[in-house]
Formats: structure tokens, C-alpha cells, sequence
């Protein structure tokens, strides 16, 4: 599954383990990971704005075929740029995503020294040690993306991507390998209001949203790699209400539920499945300061090895919120997988409108 920020396509699924706790201070990679800004300029001539924003993150991924299993980690940075103008919201992000982690051949370690290896012993041993490595990845890619508000209470918004990078294996026999590949993904989806957000005071709301992705990795052949192609597809249709209730000061409290329906196709998990998720957020504009506390889970699906959930919990400051012009800073902490969608989350129209320092209705700042 392509579930995930990470344009290389890994799976952001993380399994619990247990492991020996090491106290460390925290460094400039661990600290600019899950953060994110925003810098948003006025109305020129036009009446457009344009906004420049950044984000990092990192994830895991865990994953098994037979007797292979993969597990590792991945870090993805964006940088874009977008202009906003009218109803609609034009833009081109940046992604660079590096991978690292270790695979593992058990076909011949989980049989019987006896059955697997009746003669030599020693160069059996070494051809289970020929099965076992690490693998590295690097990925740079170019993401154009838009966003229109179609009616007064539909969205609709559509991102692509394409991208090349390498990938390198390194077997515990010596080998090092490696192989070109490219990457490519389309994305596309759509937000009503069934009943609209309050404008003024606390209230209910309620949108019906859906999605459709595609996405696609491939790598070149070599003397020594055979080439591989492989997609992966997600349509889901689902159904999110919040609850706005007004505090003292002109603050506000947000609780979210939603929950919807998913099918994946292609040469990943297949099948049908439901996916459940929720939040809090609490945004006080005298101080600039907004917390958000977020999970996601997949709930059930036709594939029962498939489990994809995560939790966030983020801070946001925004010296001034009214105005939507300025720099704002975005500090997140991830667990698991994503907890709010994945990367074609980052271009939906309500995220999109975040940046736009938006809410109005259409996509002007």
C-alpha cells in the first residue's frame, strides 16, 4: 500500500517489539522531523496570494512475502509553493525521501538443520547469510497540485507525481548492489458539506469525502537485479462530523469522528476494508496557539495480515491567525502509521486552506 508521505512508496506500519531503552538527547534530525511552516504573503495586483511552506517527517515500515520480511524506516522532506486566487489554488512541491532497513530470507533457516543442510553444514550456513541484508533507497520528486472550490458547499482537488532515485543492496556475504528506479503517482478527490460548518458560534458539522490513488514503482535490471513494476490503488468513500463549541476568549474546542469505506487493488493488500478515525483540537487566537491530537486505525479488511493505524499529536503557533499573511510553525509527533490519511492528505482542499490561512469558503488568503 501506498499509505503513506513517503513518495517512495513504503508502508507506514510499525509493530510494537521490545527493545532496551537508551536516554539520549534529542538532535537537529529528531527535532525537525513531524515539524512543518508556512510563510504566506499579501494580495498583489490581482487579488491572488502566493505561500511557501516546508514539511518533514519520518515513518516505518514492516512488511512480509513468504519467508521475506523487510522492516526499516524512511524519511521524507517537501518544500512547495502555491498561488491562490479566486475559487481556485495552484501549486509544486519538492519531495526527497531516503530509506534504510534490513531484509531477511527464512526459507532455508526455518527447516531442519538436518533436512536443509545433510552435507556441508557450514555452506548452508552461508547461503542463509547470502539471504540476509540491508537495503537503501533515495527518491527525488516533483509534486504539482491544485484546488477548487466548485460550489459554495463542493471541493475537489487532484495532485501528481512522478520521480527517480536508486536503490542499493547490501547483502552480509559482501555483495552491493545497485539499480535505478522511478516512481510515479496520481491522486484525485473530492469534500461536500452535508451540513456546513457554523459560521459564528459552536454548532455541527458534517461532509461526506472521497478519494481515489494510484501509484506505481519500478527499477531497472541489471547484471546483477532483476527489474521490477508494481502498482497499487485505493478508493475510499467516508463520512467526517465535528462538533465546534466556542470557549471564553474567542477560543474554540473541536472534537472529530469519521469513519469510512476503503477498497485496494493492485499488486499490494487487496480487498475491501473499514476505516475508523477521530481528533481533538483546541485553537485560542489571542495566543496564536493551536494542539491537535489525532488517531486513525483500519478497523477490518479482507486481508487480514494488512493493519495500518496511527496516532499525532501537534502543536501550531501563529502570531496572527485573522490575517492569514505571515509565518506560522508546526511541531508534530507521529506513532505508527498516518493518522490522518496519507500523502495525498497533504493536498486536500481543507488542508490546502489551512495554508491559505483560508475558512472563508473559497481559496483566496
Amino acid at each position: 500500500m501506498a499509505d503513506s508521505p513517503d513518495p517512495a512508496g513504503y508502508a507506514d506500519r510499525t509493530g510494537w517489539g521490545h527493545e532496551e531503552m537508551e536516554s539520549h538527547g534529542m538532535t537537529l534530525k529528531e527535532a525537525l522531523q513531524g515539524s512543518s511552516f508556512t510563510l504566506t504573503g499579501g494580495r498583489d495586483g490581482s487579488g491572488g496570494t502566493m505561500a511557501f511552506w516546508g514539511r518533514a517527517s519520518e515513518g516505518g515500515f514492516d512488511g512480509r512475502e513468504g519467508t521475506f520480511s523487510l522492516d526499516g524506516d524512511a524519511t521524507t522532506a517537501f518544500l512547495g509553493s502555491d498561488y491562490a486566487r479566486g475559487k481556485w489554488l495552484m501549486g509544486l512541491a519538492l519531495a526527497q525521501s531516503d530509506g534504510e532497513g534490513d531484509y531477511r530470507d527464512d526459507g532455508i533457516a526455518d527447516r531442519p538443520e538436518s533436512q536443509t543442510c545433510p552435507g556441508d553444514l557450514e555452506h548452508c550456513r552461508d547461503a542463509v547469510r547470502a539471504g540476509d541484508g540491508s537495503v537503501e533507497t533515495s527518491l527525488t520528486a516533483l509534486l504539482p497540485y491544485a484546488s477548487m472550490q466548485a460550489t459554495d458547499a463542493i471541493k475537489v482537488w487532484g495532485v501528481l507525481g512522478i520521480g527517480s532515485g536508486e536503490v542499493r543492496l547490501k547483502t552480509e556475504m559482501g555483495g552491493d548492489y545497485r539499480a535505478d528506479t522511478d516512481w510515479s503517482m496520481l491522486a484525485a478527490g473530492a469534500r461536500g458539506d452535508l451540513i456546513a460548518p457554523p459560521a459564528g458560534g459552536g454548532g455541527l458539522a458534517l461532509a461526506m469525502t472521497s478519494d481515489a490513488l494510484w501509484t506505481r514503482t519500478g527499477s531497472d535490471g541489471t547484471d546483477q537485479l532483476a527489474s521490477s513494476d508494481s502498482d497499487a490503488t485505493r478508493l475510499r468513500l467516508g463520512l467526517e462530523g465535528s462538533w465546534r463549541i466556542v470557549t471564553a476568549g474567542g477560543g474554540e474546542v473541536v472534537p472529530r469522528l469519521e469513519i469510512g469505506a476503503r477498497h485496494d487493488g493492485g499488486d499490494a493488500e487487496t480487498g475491501a476494508g473499514i476505516e475508523a478515525g477521530g481528533g481533538l483540537s483546541w485553537h485560542q487566537p489571542q495566543r496564536g496557539l493551536s494542539l491537535d491530537i489525532s488517531g486513525r486505525t483500519l478497523v477490518s479488511h479482507d486481508d487480514d495480515d494488512l493493519e495500518d493505524r496511527g496516532f499525532a499529536a501537534s502543536v501550531a503557533f501563529d502570531p496572527a491567525p485573522s490575517s492569514g499573511r505571515g509565518l506560522s510553525l508546526n511541531l508534530r509527533q507521529e506513532t505508527g502509521g498516518q493518522a490522518e490519511g496519507g500523502l495525498d492528505a497533504l493536498f486536500r482542499p481543507e488542508t490546502l486552506a489551512d495554508r491559505a490561512g483560508g475558512g472563508t469558503g473559497d481559496a483566496t488568503r
